[in-house]
């Protein structure tokens, strides 16, 4: 961190028709870019020799300045290693005005601040992620470097392509026709970075300001989200233990003009149930009666445990309007940002018209490593592995469950997919649950970040993947007792 930093030079414009001097100057600078958090604590300064050189002043000028900022406490000299900023600053009433200079002003923060992430301490179950130790680092550097280095040579590293590498789309094409029985052809994938941004390619494509378009509820997110900024009308439609209720959608699509039909037919997002084969065909002819598109997010279609994966809508009907959402998040890392989405062909033309505006180089290098690291057998490989021990990972989280939450929570062993859904059975202020396990150091997703209005349901999708069995047993530990303190809180009315 401290050599990189130093890469970098340090401007600090400095007045010579001031009446204040050079050396207050300097001062004045680096105290405004330490309070700004422009410098933050413990990064380093440019050696005294360096900074003179750079503002083209007597390197005494600079000592001058620095020996203030050190003995005003907001750097800290470290022999040889040069000069940081302090890690334990000065209070916010010390101010330049021990060398007779103007206090700067505090910065002008944000009414709406990003939110920060969670203290280091805190144990986040999140909504299904991989666990990132498992990643094949060694090949998936070694792919990386083959790609840098190929592209490189042939000078292509500046290619354009609309839809993507072609080679990464060919790779694409194959393990989608041989493993999910679907019938694509490559210049009919378009590469996205992650299934984020090919819902929002949906979105875009499909709906607009007039146009309904119809999610699952509960649902994901950041899918509604995306419709809802293309301007589209959204439509609910609730889910049970079959999925998505199609005789719902029916009575709807009898009243309404569907645009397109968001939905996660594997394992449903949140709750993780399969949508049943008869739904499955009646969502198709729906489609084909009423004409809208199906926008399919598989999203972890290689994490099936109790059967075979169940082959996609886009497998049984291969000339239906049917847009087809992937991602190899789940599959390596969700920092391996890549995703595919095929389709009909002028919806493809469309997407690709919309990634020239907003990706239009993508990413070359990652595109062709992927496509080596698939025909390869590496990421077959990875699967097989991934998938032995999240299996193991997935029962011994029932038992856990079992074991610290009783008869206080239902829920049913997934078939697939990283993660549970967890309903509790007791009447449980679930505001008050939550509130309670962050104090206890656990943090659990909400349950209204997958529903728009109230949740009918007092539940939470929890990720099980990312923890082995030891690390997820002390969290597991803390929810229980969490769980019963906020049973005797809403029995005794304290929680609200």
């Amino acid at each position: 961190m401290v050599q990189m930093l130093r890469l970098w030079p340090l401007h600090i414009p400095l007045d010579e028709n001031s009446q204040r001097a050079i050396h207050i100057q300097i001062y004045d600078a680096v105290v405004a870019g330490i309070r700004s958090r422009r410098l933050p604590a413990g990064s380093p300064l440019p050696g005294s020799r360096t900074l003179a050189q750079l503002l083209d002043v007597n390197r005494k000028t600079v000592q001058l300045a620095y020996d203030e900022l050190i003995a005003a406490g907001w750097v800290t000299a470290e022999g040889r290693r040069g000069t940081f900023v302090s890690l334990r600053l000065p209070s916010a009433q010390r101010s330049t005005a021990e060398t007779g200079t103007k206090r700067h002003p505090e910065p002008v923060r944000s009414s709406q601040p990003v939110p920060k992430p969670p203290p280091s301490t805190m144990i986040v179950f999140d909504d299904g992620a991989p666990d990132t130790r498992l990643v094949p680092v060694s090949a998936l550097a070694q792919a990386y470097h083959g790609a840098l280095r190929r592209l490189s040579r042939s000078n292509r590293l500046a290619d354009e392509h609309a839809l993507g590498n072609p080679e990464l789309r060919q790779s694409i094409s194959g393990m989608l026709n041989f493993n999910r029985g679907m019938a694509t052809m490559p210049e009919r994938i378009c590469l996205t970075r992650g299934s984020q941004m090919a819902i929002f390619l949906a979105a875009r494509i499909l709906t607009g300001p007039g146009r309904t378009a119809v999610l699952e509820e509960p649902g994901y997110g950041q899918a509604r989200t995306a419709f809802r900024r293309a301007g589209a009308d959204l439509a609910l439609v609730p889910v049970d233990g079959e999925g998505m209720r199609v005789d719902i959608l029916e009575e709807l699509c009898q009243t309404r003009k569907v645009a397109c039909v968001y939905v996660t037919p594997h394992h449903q997002f949140p709750t993780t149930v399969s949508l049943s084969p008869e739904r499955r065909r009646w969502l198709l002819e729906l489609s084909e009666r009423y004409g809208f598109t199906i926008v399919e997010d598989d999203y972890d279609h290689e994490f099936h445990f109790a059967s075979k994966p169940l082959l996609p809508l886009a497998n049984r009907a291969p000339d239906a309007r049917i847009v087809y959402i992937g991602s190899f998040s789940k599959l390596l890392s969700p920092h391996v940002r890549s995703g595919f989405i095929t389709g009909p062909a002028g919806f493809i033309r469309d997407a690709a018209s919309w990634v020239a505006q907003i990706d239009r180089l993508g990413d070359p290098v990652k595109e062709l490593a992927l496509s080596e690291l698939i025909n390869s057998g590496t990421v077959q490989r990875h699967n097989d592995k991934a998938r032995q021990v999240y299996d193991q990972r997935r029962q011994g989280f029932a038992d856990l469950l079992r074991q610290n939450f009783g008869t206080g929570v239902r829920f049913s062993v997934p078939d697939g997919g990283l993660a549970y859904w967890v309903e509790f059975d007791a009447p449980v202020n679930t505001a008050v649950f939550m509130a309670r396990a962050r104090v206890a150091g656990v943090r659990l997703l909400p349950a209204r970040q997958f529903w728009t209005g109230r949740p009918s349901v007092g539940g939470t999708r929890i990720g099980y993947a990312h923890m082995t069995g030891a690390e997820v047993a002390e969290p597991l530990r803390r929810l229980g007792r969490v769980l019963r303190q906020a049973e005797s809180a809403d029995k005794t009315g304290e929680g609200g």
